[in-house]
């Protein structure tokens, strides 16, 4: 079914990768030196060679990154997203909400009507 209902899931998951991200940065940006050298040897024995700066840089870059996702998303949409608090499993509401504008639509309604 087709629907113009875009689940919160969406959003929840761009917000979770913005929070993993800027929360790696704060982890990198309050270890010692010890720690970051223990971490870069870490990430050395696993194949991926990087420096604290690089890794400051990357992850500053996806965060960037993925909140420009998210607002290009936002602004791509033509009304404000809403969010229903009321009761009714996401599924349950968009089809409520998919049946009330096929009902309430002009061009829908004309074609019920008999074309008039």
């Amino acid at each position: 079914m087709q629907t113009n209902f875009l689940a919160a899931g969406v959003l929840r998951e761009r917000l979770q990768e913005i929070r993993d991200a800027a929360s790696y940065l704060q982890r990198l940006l309050h270890l010692d030196d010890a720690e970051r050298e223990a971490l870069l040897a870490q990430y050395a024995s696993e194949g991926c060679y990087t420096t604290f700066i690089d890794e400051v840089e990357k992850t500053l870059a996806s965060l960037a990154t993925r909140s420009g996702e998210l607002s290009a998303l936002l602004d791509s949409l033509q009304c404000e997203p809403l969010i229903y608090t009321g009761e009714g499993s996401t599924e349950e509401v968009m089809a409520l909400l998919n049946h009330l504008l096929n009902l309430y639509r002009p061009d829908t309604r004309k074609a019920s009507q008999g074309g008039s």
